[in-house]
Order: structure tokens, then C-alpha cells, then sequence
């Protein structure tokens, strides 16, 4: 069963008492076509009913605990949803592994990987047992773009767009290490590099495949993700947000190995590419922050980024787990494998910050 869950007082500062009322109303008609149940756990009605008190602090450990109170007191929880964006339900700010600030500017790591632990066990945090996405919304007004938004999600959630093979845009430095970890992404496979490849007015159609696999240069508060060209030594644009439309995308899977590809904090589908492809249907798997992936040399062993998308494919596209579950298994794989040992900074990072941002049950 899936767990949505959100936080009524914030939904109704954001959108007003009607506002809240009909995004509570798509929540609750999602939850009924994917067997799942809504809890705003602010919400008297619905906490009296589970025998748990209001969530009184809005402040992630204290919504950890409601929770964790609920998963007691509700047999059969596989996965959870968190229904809003930083601002209704917040990221947890970890510390950042990665000490270096020379390395990594980021001084925490937001995640929403401990929501869906049960204890305090940082191999858990790092690979928590439960599926967890959030659905996320973003800017002011009356609510009707977060309403439009779970509507799309419980229509996609019966029915998904039949799209095929996969598209790939990676810098040319990274190529090697990239068609590993996308070995087992679904074919025909369309391969572009860059620098020489962007994503503009011409070659929009390249972006309608089932799965798109990014591995580009992204920067914090910048919307555009770019390429590098060694030979002019600078950084080239290579997508920007309104490069994506729903009837190339909606359906898609997409991963992007980008740094800051997931940096949603105060963003909005215009400045940022993944909160684009969510409203355009797409789900979307980033980092929150400055991502790390392999940096040996070609034929040695995958990390980091490179590795967790490596085993998000292998069991979404091969192994036919669902969409979370596909990267709850993942982040354990890695978490588990003893190549790199779980005492690396950047291991921890990467098990941390790469979230999803859409339905964990989509097949």
C-alpha cells in the first residue's frame, strides 16, 4: 500500500481553505486507483482515526515520527509519497559527508531518504527499507498547477503513454563510464554527445523515448544543464527547461546524473528542468546537489552516480521492479557492494541525495 502524505496548514498558507480542499480532493482520488491512503498529519480527522496524535512542528523529525506512528499503526505500507514540495513537507538537511569544501561547496545534503526509515541506523538512512517519491509542487496561486499535477499523476498511474527505446546526452569525457551504467536502458539506444549535441527547436522529437539518461554539467540555481568543450574551455547550454514538452515526455523515465539536477528548493518549472519534466509527466530521479560519479580510469569499476544509475536501469528496465522500488534496490546494492567501502564520503552523499521526484509505483 502506498502512504501519501502532506501537511494540511501549509497546503492551505500556500493556496487557502479552497485551495487545500481540492488538492486534498486529487490526493484522495489518487489514493483510491492506487490502493493507497492520504494522511495530512496535521489533520485531526485524520490522525484520530489512526490513534496517533497532530503532527504540532513542522520540522522533519517530527514528521518522521508521525510516520513512523502511522506505519504502526497501518499493516502493509510498501511505499510512501510525500505530497508537496520543500515548503509543505521539508527536505531533510543532512550533513554532508564530503568535508572538503574545496571538493564540495555543499555544507548538507537534502534527502528524503529518512521519512522512509524506522530506526536510526545510518545504513538505513543511506538505503531506507520503504519506496519514497514525492510528488512536488511549486509557486503560489490558487492550487489549481499542484491539483493539475496529481490529476496527471493518477491518470498516468492507469495509463502511460506507449513510448520506446531511450535517449542519452552526456558529456564526451564521461562516454565510456555512461554506456555502462545505461548497458541495460531499453532499445534502440540514441547516443549524444556533447559538445556538438543540444537539445533546441530541431531535435525536440529526440526527447520522445521511454527513457531519458542525462550525465551533463548542472550548477546550483542555474536552470540550464551544459556541456564542456575542452577545446574553447568553457561550458556549452545543452538543454534548458522549456526544451521539454508533454507529448515528447509524459511517461518518461528520466535519470540524470547532472549536479543539482534535482535542486528544486524555491525553483518552478521555468528555471528548473526537473520540475519541467514532472509537470510535463515525466518522472524524474536527480541530485540535490553536486553529484560525484566514476573517476578512474575506463575499464575500472563504477561509483557513485554512475553505479546507482547502472543498477536504477538494470532493475527498472530488466528487472521489471517498479519505479521505487527499481531505486530503493539500487541504493541498497550500492550501499552493500564492497568495491567502495561504506565509510566514503562521497558513497554516503550519493546514497543521500539522488531522490524522486514522482509516483513510486509506476511499473
Amino acid at each position: 500500500m502506498i502512504l501519501l502524505i502532506t501537511i494540511r496548514a501549509a497546503l492551505r498558507d500556500k493556496y487557502g481553505a479552497d485551495g487545500y480542499d481540492n488538492v486534498r480532493k486529487a490526493l484522495d482520488d489518487f489514493a483510491e486507483v492506487a490502493n493507497g491512503r492520504v494522511v495530512a498529519l496535521d489533520d485531526p480527522e485524520d490522525t484520530n482515526a489512526l490513534g496517533i496524535p497532530s503532527l504540532v512542528a513542522r520540522e522533519p523529525g517530527s514528521i518522521l515520527l508521525s510516520i513512523r506512528a502511522i506505519r504502526r499503526q497501518t499493516s502493509g505500507v510498501d511505499s510512501l509519497l510525500i505530497a508537496g514540495g520543500d515548503d509543505v513537507v521539508p527536505f531533510w538537511r543532512m550533513t554532508n559527508p564530503v568535508t572538503d569544501r574545496s571538493v564540495d561547496p555543499d555544507q548538507v545534503v537534502a534527502t528524503d531518504n529518512p521519512y522512509a526509515t524506522s530506526s536510526e541506523i545510518l545504513e538505513e538512512y543511506l538505503a531506507p527499507e520503504l519506496s519514497v517519491g514525492r510528488l512536488h509542487d511549486y509557486g503560489n496561486g490558487n492550487g489549481q498547477a499542484f491539483v493539475d499535477l496529481i490529476k496527471a499523476a493518477t491518470t498516468l498511474r492507469q495509463e502511460r503513454p506507449f513510448r520506446s527505446g531511450s535517449g542519452v546526452v552526456m558529456n564526451s569525457d564521461w562516454s565510456e563510464f555512461g554506456r555502462r551504467a545505461g548497458a541495460t536502458l531499453p532499445t534502440p539506444v540514441d547516443w549524444h554527445l556533447t559538445p556538438g549535441y543540444v537539445i533546441n527547436d530541431g531535435t525536440l522529437s529526440d526527447t520522445n523515448r521511454a527513457a531519458l539518461y542525462f550525465n551533463l554539467h548542472g550548477f546550483s540555481d542555474q536552470p540550464q544543464w551544459r556541456g564542456y568543450d575542452p577545446i574553447r574551455g568553457q561550458y556549452v547550454t545543452v538543454v534548458t527547461p522549456e526544451m521539454f514538452e508533454g507529448r515528447f515526455v509524459s511517461g518518461a523515465v528520466v535519470f540524470a546524473e547532472n549536479c543539482y539536477g534535482a535542486q528544486t528548493m524555491g525553483r518552478n518549472p521555468r528555471n528548473s528542468c526537473a520540475l519541467r519534466l514532472v509537470r510535463e509527466g515525466a518522472a524524474f530521479i536527480g541530485s540535490t546537489g553536486l553529484a560525484f560519479g566514476s573517476h578512474l580510469l575506463p575499464g575500472m569499476f563504477l561509483e557513485d552516480a554512475d553505479f546507482l544509475a547502472q543498477r536504477f536501469f538494470s532493475n527498472f528496465w530488466a528487472g521489471r521492479q517498479c519505479l521505487g522500488d527499481a531505486l530503493r534496490e539500487a541504493r541498497k546494492q550500492y550501499r552493500d557492494d564492497q568495491t567502495t567501502p561504506l565509510s566514503d564520503p562521497y558513497k554516503q552523499k550519493t546514497l543521500m541525495q539522488f531522490v524522486l521526484l514522482g509516483d513510486p509505483g509506476w511499473n
